[in-house]
């Protein structure tokens, strides 16, 4: 499934193998090994991967067809706290709806004594 997903990201971009490659730090031939199943990943590469195509790693290994983008700090919309299956809810809330939670966050991290970094 990784290779299927790998290939169909791949072409999505317009991107050849050995470019993709260069973008991850591995050769052309590694690429063909993994769009092949012949050759896996290890977990630092699945995640190099998942970052360059802003999916999950679950949506690569085949356990979620739902290409849900990943959140990082700097995103507006990261709520470290919510599951992954409540990501795509998530997205779907309003702009003030998803503020409200940020805020509540924001809140209870003050009362209990722990900064945020980033803000």
């Amino acid at each position: 499934m990784l290779g299927q997903r790998l290939r169909l990201l791949r072409h999505e971009r317009k991107l050849t193998q050995e470019a993709l490659g260069k973008i991850l730090g591995v050769g052309k031939t590694a690429i063909s090994q993994y769009e092949k199943g012949t050759r896996k990943p290890d977990a630092d590469m699945l995640k190099r991967m998942a970052e360059f195509f802003n999916v999950s790693a679950d949506f690569l290994l085949g356990l979620t067809d739902k290409k849900i983008p990943l959140l990082r700090e700097q995103d507006p919309n990261y709520f470290p706290c919510a599951p992954s299956e409540e990501d795509e809810m998530l997205s779907q809330l309003p702009d003030e709806a998803r503020q409200s939670l940020r805020d509540f966050k924001e809140y209870i991290f003050y009362k209990y004594g722990q900064k945020k970094t980033g803000r």
